[in-house]
């Protein structure tokens, strides 16, 4: 009978542990600079909307490791990588947070403005180059004819 009662409360307190690491029906944060919400879970899906860094959702479903969100403050839903959003609220004011999104970014490679320039001071290299190529922006069309072009795998839900 100890053994049956103990079972149950070990699963009891299992389900309970899973229902916890849920997100569905919490509110999140976004947590990227700028991205798309999408009609499905296939990376190349239509887009049902977009989203910025701080923007709230409420999630609706979750798929692996994909979430399906309801904009809080407005009505576009669609689906994005977990990883883009948090359970944590972003701090902000107006439209800026305290430090950019590139900021943020480069701060979690350890990375500042006085570092890149001193860098560069001392390397005596143009990164006139690498900058140029930091402005091209390759479409999700372009992405995905390159692809199929080269008989990849596009991650196509099944």
């Amino acid at each position: 009978m100890k053994r049956i009662s103990l079972l149950i409360l070990f699963c009891v307190c299992g389900l309970c542990v899973l229902q916890a690491q849920s997100l569905t029906r919490k509110k999140v944060y976004v947590c990227i600079n700028q991205g798309k919400l999408k009609s499905s879970t296939w990376f190349f899906a239509g887009t049902t909307g977009t989203f910025a860094y701080g923007d709230e959702f409420t999630v609706l479903t979750e798929k692996g490791s994909w979430v399906e969100v309801r904009g809080i403050n407005s009505n576009i839903s669609g689906w994005t990588s977990a990883s883009n959003v948090t359970t944590r609220q972003i701090i902000s004011t107006g439209n800026r947070t305290s430090a950019s999104a590139e900021e943020l970014a480069l701060a979690g490679k350890a990375y500042s403005a006085e570092v890149e320039k001193a860098y560069i001071d001392s390397s005596h290299v143009d990164f006139a180059a690498v900058d140029l190529m930091e402005t091209y922006v390759v479409s999700d069309e372009e992405e995905l004819q390159f692809m199929l072009d080269g008989k990849l795998n596009t991650g196509e839900p099944e």
